[in-house]
């Protein structure tokens, strides 16, 4: 949410982000010689197919209310445990620009809250 909220502050975009709106148009509108950031932030929530847009504040708390313990934000492709290391596809995006617009949290799940207990 940061990242799109950025983009639509003012006209003191840093070089990324005016890379990000360039790389956006060639990429979603090739056809279009008009963009706005409002075309660029409506774009982000339907061509990625999001369903709803965190924050570093909301997402951890969605977490711990769903039962997890231990979260912490991690960098792209890093993780405590290896299995999970190296996972992002950074080559989707042009480089720099995947890390402008996601953010990776990792947490876990006590076991006893993992499933429902049956009698």
């Amino acid at each position: 949410m940061e990242f799109l909220v950025d983009l639509m502050k003012g006209d003191d975009l840093s070089d990324l982000q005016k890379e990000h709106i360039d790389w956006h148009v060639a990429t979603w509108l090739p056809q279009s010689s008009f963009c706005t950031k409002a075309v660029v932030v409506n774009d982000f929530f339907r061509n990625w197919g999001h369903q709803f847009i965190y924050d570093r504040l909301t997402l951890p708390w969605a977490l711990e209310v769903c039962g997890f313990k231990n979260i912490e934000e991690m960098p792209i492709n890093q993780s405590r445990f290896e299995p999970l290391q190296n996972l992002e596809n950074e080559r989707r995006m042009p480089p720099g620009l995947l890390q402008l617009a996601t953010m990776t949290f990792e947490a876990l799940k006590p076991l006893w809250e993992a499933a429902p207990v049956r009698p």
